[in-house]
């Protein structure tokens, strides 16, 4: 993070072609994910459980109804249980992670370019993590300068 601020024009740049805003979830999508973890492949099984885990909050609701169903396997049950614990856990998922980072830079920068890509991230699916964020840093980069202090959105 500390790099990107120190050199911001490259930074906007980079993060611009990383950070688009959130799309709806696609349920076809979510269901073929859920459908991979019982694949016989363990590349696929394993893209499917990094999938499910980046889908965040947005997501959970059907695996958890997907758990509640009893899935035939063992090994599919068990992804399930491991992706409900990292969704319920402390940390967030990386790819969250990584969005909420990427949002921090944009907004320390305060750049009228990074003004300009928190915008367009704010256009994104309201209850994705991602669009909130943005709408934070830029709710706290509109604000007067003797306001902003140590104060949080």
């Amino acid at each position: 993070m500390g790099l990107l601020i120190q050199h911001p024009g490259q930074a906007v740049a980079f993060l611009k072609q990383r950070l688009k805003p959130a799309a709806p979830l696609d349920p076809k999508r979510l269901e073929q994910w859920l459908h991979e973890l019982d694949s016989d492949d363990f590349a696929t099984r394993e893209k499917a459980s990094r999938e499910l885990v980046n889908l965040g909050n947005r997501g959970k609701r059907s695996i958890e109804k997907h758990l509640a169903a009893e899935p035939k396997s063992a090994e599919v049950r068990r992804r399930l249980e491991r992706i409900l614990e990292t969704l319920n856990g402390p940390d967030p998922p990386p790819e969250q992670l990584r969005q909420t980072r990427a949002v921090e830079v944009l907004c320390q920068l305060g750049t009228p370019e990074a003004k300009e890509l928190l915008q367009a991230l704010t256009e994104g699916v309201a209850d994705a993590p991602l669009t909130r964020d943005a709408q934070s840093a830029l709710r706290l980069l509109t604000r007067p300068f003797a306001q902003r202090g140590n104060q949080r959105d």
